[in-house]
């Protein structure tokens, strides 16, 4: 007798089939161990990752292996605390570094996920420096904390991934490599220092955002891409050092912004763009070098686009007083705008006696002598 084939008993075939392998996929994902963190202990023979014993537990960040978060803890070392990344491949999700430990981190590149960076800690003179590359993997957050000082010397890269640099105050963190990455956000009254002739997304034409209270601190002839200031402040050069801060791309500054220019009795500190420049908010200009009449600095200048806005404190015309640290002046400079460029030449002040007659004060009824500085006008 022939048995006619039961159509459900293929499809409940199926439907146990597939069941099966969604269960196996749960069993494997619920198997899967935990990427190890490594914390660092400064106890082996060398400053190598690939010896077990400079390790807490015995054990490190593996060669081409994804691991958890890297951590670098407070300790007292005789100098610096070096640290040398000897091992290739090496994955990580974030990396905490404490900031008043001097730690040295060297050697090969790591990647870095979205766990991205968090110091602990308060530290002085940029007391932690990682000088290894790294690359990018996914979108984070750096957050520096209060006091905190990191700098990252070595290369940073991924030009698709944003970071958010959460800089509490006093808090600085210091680049000077050639770091493109995604579009870049600084937030915070903490400081991104920028120096050595840093590029900061100056050729992957990625933004440069400062918000809410930060500094921007250039002190090495810097490039970044795009900027964008709202209710914070730009440093270019200072008291003692004038220095080029060179936006590829447009610039942006608004009217609750602060720029201060660093002077010398010949040169001036000079922010300029290839694209167009909005200006807003204050300016004010530092040096400790007695100014010389004549001299005029080219403050601001876009090389392909047009300016537009001025500084609210100063002007077409406008006067201002170049001091040493907000206390010695040093000389008088009168601002002028063009459609590309602003300008400060330094002025004579003139200075013009009312009345000659010096008083004794014990007469009354004597003259008395005004002396009154006059700077030249917007027209002079």
């Amino acid at each position: 007798m022939i048995t006619a084939a039961n159509p459900l008993s293929g499809r409940r075939v199926l439907a146990m089939s597939a069941m099966l392998s969604a269960i196996a996929v749960l069993l494997l994902v619920a198997a899967a161990p935990a990427l190890a963190d490594s914390t660092w202990g400064g106890g082996g023979s060398d400053s190598n990752w690939s010896t077990g014993t400079n390790w807490q537990n015995g054990t490190g960040p593996a060669a081409s292996t994804a691991d958890g978060t890297l951590t670098f803890p407070s300790m007292s070392c005789s100098s610096t605390c070096a640290s040398t990344n000897d091992l290739s491949g090496v994955s990580l999700t974030g990396l905490t570094i404490d900031a008043k430990t001097s730690y040295n981190v060297t050697g090969n590149a790591v990647t870095l996920g979205s766990g991205g960076i968090s110091t602990t800690g308060s530290g002085s003179s940029l007391a932690a420096i990682w000088s290894a590359p790294i690359a990018l993997n996914g979108s984070q957050t750096w957050s520096i904390g209060g006091g905190g000082q990191l700098a990252l010397n070595g290369a940073i890269s991924g030009a698709s991934d944003a970071v958010t640099a959460d800089l509490s105050s006093y808090s600085i963190l210091a680049l000077s490599s050639d770091d493109e990455i995604g579009p870049v956000t600084a937030s915070g009254g903490g400081f991104l220092s920028l120096g050595g002739g840093a590029s900061l997304n100056g050729t992957d034409g990625n933004s440069v955002s400062l918000t809410s209270g930060s500094y921007l601190q250039e002190i090495g002839n810097a490039t970044v891409g795009p900027l964008t200031v709202t209710g914070s402040n730009i440093g270019v050069g200072g008291a003692f050092s004038v220095e080029d801060l060179t936006v590829n791309g447009t610039a942006s500054i608004d009217g609750a912004s602060t720029t201060t220019f660093g002077l010398s009795a010949s040169t001036g500190s000079q922010l300029s763009t290839s694209g167009n420049v909005s200006l807003g908010g204050s300016v004010s200009f530092e040096t400790c070098s007695a100014l010389t009449p004549g001299t005029t600095y080219t403050l601001v200048q876009s090389t392909g686009g047009t300016l537009s806005g001025t500084f609210s404190n100063a002007p077409e015309g406008a006067t201002l007083t170049a001091q040493c640290f907000g206390s010695t002046p040093e000389g008088t400079v009168q601002l002028h705008y063009t459609a590309t460029s602003v300008t400060a030449s330094v002025i004579t002040p003139t200075t013009t006696t009312l009345a000659s007659p010096n008083p004794t004060s014990s007469v009354s009824g004597q003259s008395v002598a005004l002396t009154a500085t006059v700077a030249a006008d917007s027209g002079a």
